[in-house]
């Protein structure tokens, strides 16, 4: 599943529009014990002004928000 970024804001950088045009993927794969789910914002690069923060924020919500 991809959700494609065709506008953003971040309100918290000084170009607001970093994340436009980027991807944020979910592959989702079954496993013996159940099922993976690998988690890529393509396109956020380490040169970005909002990396460190938003990659940071990205394992908060998929690992520490949901429980696992």
């Amino acid at each position: 599943m991809v959700w494609h970024v065709e506008e953003g804001f971040l309100d918290f950088v000084e170009d607001k529009t970093e994340w436009t045009g980027t991807d944020i993927r979910f592959d989702i794969s079954p496993t013996d014990g159940g099922t993976e789910v690998r988690f890529t914002h393509v396109g956020l690069a380490p040169d970005a002004q909002c990396f460190d923060g938003c990659s940071s924020a990205w394992s908060f919500y998929v690992n520490g928000a949901c429980g696992v």
